[in-house]
């Protein structure tokens, strides 16, 4: 069985290659599409929970378009702009960096 995720970075990597699209501006695009297919819960307390879930399997997507420095900027930006259009999706970014720091100190 093929990994879906290995064909769609692939098919990705040559329209880069054919198109001489950059990584950072490929990164922005990746994004925006993985989170227009999200929906978003009414419910605030569950909106946290519903966005890590929904980022979870697209991480190694993520990942593999962010090799370069300006493209891990390009990503955080988008991150950060969705954050400012979506208030209730921040928590889940707030909860988990505090989470991350707390582990750092033990």
């Amino acid at each position: 069985m093929d990994d879906p995720l290995k064909d769609i970075i692939a098919n990705i990597q040559e329209e880069i290659k054919k198109n001489n699209i950059s990584e950072q501006m490929m990164i922005g695009l990746i994004w925006s599409s993985v989170m227009s297919s999200v929906e978003r819960n009414k419910k605030e307390v569950l909106v946290s929970e519903q966005a890590i879930k929904h980022l979870k399997p697209y991480s190694p997507l993520l990942e593999a378009f962010t090799f370069q420095s300006f493209s891990d900027l390009a990503l955080l930006l988008k991150i950060q702009e969705y954050c400012y259009d979506n208030v209730h999706f921040m928590k889940a970014f707030q909860s988990s960096y505090s989470t991350s720091q707390s582990g750092c100190l033990e």
